[in-house]
């Protein structure tokens, strides 16, 4: 990213997502964490934190696990406004949800 940087490109690509044979690999792992992809994040001046990376898991999570058809519509009104940029009351709106049976 260094490299980057100080070549003054216009864009920067970042190619992959997964791929740790090469050593490129920015997804979360068990023993990095969200480090990764935590870097890029302060690169790209962006302000979202280990904890909002980790709703995304999580919510992603609660998906997979949900026993309810009413739980899953919940968590799918969620998924939206972590894509609007809406963190906290994503966060929130998880948060009252976890404490329901989803």
């Amino acid at each position: 990213m260094e490299l980057a940087e100080a070549s003054k490109a216009a864009v920067i690509q970042i190619a992959t997502w997964n791929d740790y044979g090469e050593g490129t690999g920015i997804e979360p792992t068990k023993i990095g964490g969200y480090a990764r992809l935590e870097s890029v994040s302060r690169f790209c001046g962006s302000q979202y934190s280990r904890a909002d990376f980790q709703l995304s898991a999580d919510v992603y999570l609660a998906r997979v696990n949900s026993p309810s058809a009413a739980g899953t519509e919940e968590l799918n009104k969620i998924t939206p406004l972590m894509l609007e940029g809406y963190i906290k009351s994503a966060s929130k709106r998880f948060s009252v949800l976890s404490n329901v049976q989803i």
